[in-house]
């Protein structure tokens, strides 16, 4: 990757060049070379390359401490210099599984969707309190504030496949700028939604506000730019990489992507408005049950144009009428998961999903809670569909265009019969919203249950900064047992300083390792000294036995997992002979950090000496 390329160059630069280094070989952590001439090197240049975030040099190797991506910057450096990749930092086999098909997918999924769920419940609540202030008569649409909070509250969801393409580029471990560059634009008002003739073909698509054609459009990139990585000049290489990708990837998902969705679309909604005449009930399920994932798809507005169309020139319309109940079930989703979750994370997401889902904006309830569970996605389609049976059966009509949510019931009133009218619509609302609260109190279970849970801070009086513990942080128990003792009293620097992140360190009293948390193995080097997990709530631990234990090559450690498995709290990971590896001449040190530190307001150590693997070890700030 460009960014690497630059950062490879410079180190070898700062070290007297390629000619300079006899071995290569990286751990957890950090790049280590052997170099024929130390004097060769300027350390205080080295020192200052951004992207170097700290010097090490002990037994005879030079340790540049780069981060968790010192892979990424090892593989740059082979290719740099031609050398051949060292099994000492390699992972294990590349073919190796993580898991079932869908686990990896459904972690691809939420792991592109989930961190922009955040900013997504933000302006939906915003949203919500526009309309909210328009319907009181408070504010009118052409009142300038509500033009104003109107462009907040739909910013994301317009420019959803910017953000999308970025955490998209981040799975695929491409340059997430790149990603920005395609979902920007998928969105430009120039060409998005515009109707183009390109090479005898009329092209129109419409990707603001979707999901999928992003993440297809940027992960059909991804080898692209792997390869013009390997191939295009490092001179050329910052921004000749992304001008090739832009004008490959994004004609071509433009111009068939966008148009083969239509279709689809358009297929989909002839059918499902054909299914009206011929039973309503089953046509209402359908409808109803089967719009999220014509929402995922981004072709919910073709599917419904038909319907809006009838509206717009007065003629009333059932398609609009069975799905109405969709929003409604996915607040009572978001509702369900608020009050039965433990997990800290989840609480955030679903209480203000609940509530923008109320309004008529489903999003954070769809991508935030329902995605990343898929029982719990099938739960809405299913609840979904329930109102919209209900809906068919009763006769229900749009006689005008609702706004979403709580206030679009006036879209759906007959002024020949309010009463029956009102009666048909709010039937599908109470079924729709009943159902998907019962449906997902059934499916929905935490797949963190101990490590976020509210209950593990009961007994919890204070931090070591004599800060009282608040339900959004999280309590982290001792992968291992021993003695507790500040990071800044390990003799190595680079976890002293905390430069690989915050946390702690404990000298073992047992020679074992357990999962702190519900987890996966993200990294487990050959050499077994250190292991990588990350929660299921997206918290990134590094585990590293001893003090350059590195050397010991495997020699006196057992891995119990290998990379890419699923565990839960308490799983032993690792065990190692402490006698032996002391014999050795080695300190037993083992650093606990907290790798994505950056993204909680702070990590604080508990205040116990001595730790048990099941005491608390670190407070996490969220």
């Amino acid at each position: 990757m460009a960014k690497y390329s630059k950062l490879v160059q410079d180190i070898l630069q700062a070290i007297g060049g390629k000619d300079n280094i006899a071995e290569a070989s990286h751990c957890m952590t950090r790049l280590r070379l052997v170099l024929k001439d130390e004097k060769k090197a300027d350390d205080a240049k080295v020192k200052n390359i951004d992207g170097v975030l700290q010097l090490v040099k002990a037994q005879g190797q030079y340790q540049i401490v780069i981060g968790s991506h010192v892979n990424f910057v090892y593989e740059e450096l082979c290719a740099e210099t031609g050398m051949s990749a060292s099994t000492e930092g390699t992972k294990e086999e590349a073919g190796q599984k993580e898991g079932s098909l869908l686990d990896r997918f459904m972690r691809f999924i939420s792991g592109i969707i989930f961190p922009v769920t955040y900013v997504m419940c933000a302006c939906a609540i915003i949203n919500g309190i526009n309309i909210l202030l328009r319907y009181t008569g408070v504010l009118t649409p052409d009142n300038g504030l509500y033009i104003l909070l109107s462009g907040i509250g739909n910013a994301v969801l317009y420019l959803l496949p910017v953000f999308l393409g970025y955490t998209t580029a981040k799975q695929m471990k491409i340059d997430p700028f790149i990603g920005i560059g395609i979902g920007a634009a998928m969105c430009n008002p120039n060409i998005n939604g515009v109707l183009m003739n390109i090479l005898g073909f009329e092209i129109q698509a419409t990707y603001t506000s979707t999901v999928l054609p992003v993440i297809i459009i940027v992960a059909l990139a991804s080898p692209l730019v792997k390869f013009l990585n390997r191939k295009v000049p490092a001179v050329l290489r910052g921004f000749g990489v992304p001008c090739i990708t832009f004008l490959v990837a994004i004609p071509l998902g433009f111009c068939i992507i966008g148009p083969a969705v239509n279709l689809f679309g358009e297929a989909m909604g002839a059918v499902l408005n054909g299914l009206i005449d011929l039973n309503r009930v089953i046509a209402g399920f359908l409808i109803a049950g089967l719009w999220n994932i014509s929402v995922v798809l981004g072709i919910q507005g073709v599917i419904s144009m038909p319907s809006l169309t009838n509206v717009m020139a007065g003629v009333p319309d059932s398609f609009g009428a069975m799905r109405s109940g969709v929003c409604f079930a996915m607040a009572a989703t978001a509702l369900a998961v608020f009050v039965k979750t433990k997990n800290l994370r989840m609480k955030n997401v679903s209480l203000p999903a609940f509530v923008s889902g109320m309004f008529g904006v489903t999003e954070p309830a769809l991508y935030g809670v329902a995605v990343p569970n898929m029982k719990v996605f099938v739960g809405t389609l299913i609840s979904s569909g329930l109102g919209g049976a209900v809906a068919g059966l009763l006769g229900a009509m749009a006689y005008g265009v609702g706004s979403g949510g709580v206030f679009q019931v006036v879209g759906y009133i007959n002024p020949a019969d309010p009463s029956g009218s009102l009666f048909a619509i709010m039937a599908n609302y109470v079924v729709s919203f009943v159902a998907g609260f019962v449906i997902t109190w059934f499916l929905y279970k935490d797949t963190d249950e101990v490590s976020t849970t509210l209950d593990s801070f009961k007994g919890v009086q204070k931090y070591n900064a004599k800060q009282e513990a608040k339900a959004q942080d999280k309590l982290i128990s001792s992968p291992i047992e021993g003695k507790a003792i500040p990071l800044s009293e390990v003799s190595d620097p680079a976890f002293a300083t905390g430069t690989l992140g915050k946390g702690i360190a404990v000298i073992p009293d047992k020679g074992e390792v357990v999962a702190p948390f519900d987890c996966t193995v993200t990294a487990l080097f050959n050499t077994k000294h250190a292991i990588g997990l990350t929660s299921t709530d997206g918290l990134e631990m590094l585990i590293h036995i001893g003090m350059d234990t590195v050397k010991l090559e495997g020699k006196y450690f057992t891995a119990h997992v290998k990379q890419g498995d699923v565990v839960k709290k308490g799983t032993l990971l690792i065990t190692f002979d402490m006698d032996a590896i002391r014999k050795e001449g080695y300190s037993l040190e083992t650093p606990v950090v907290i790798t994505n530190t950056d993204d909680y307001q702070d990590v604080l150590p508990e205040q116990a000496e001595k730790v048990r693997a099941t005491d608390n070890l670190l407070v996490v700030m969220a």
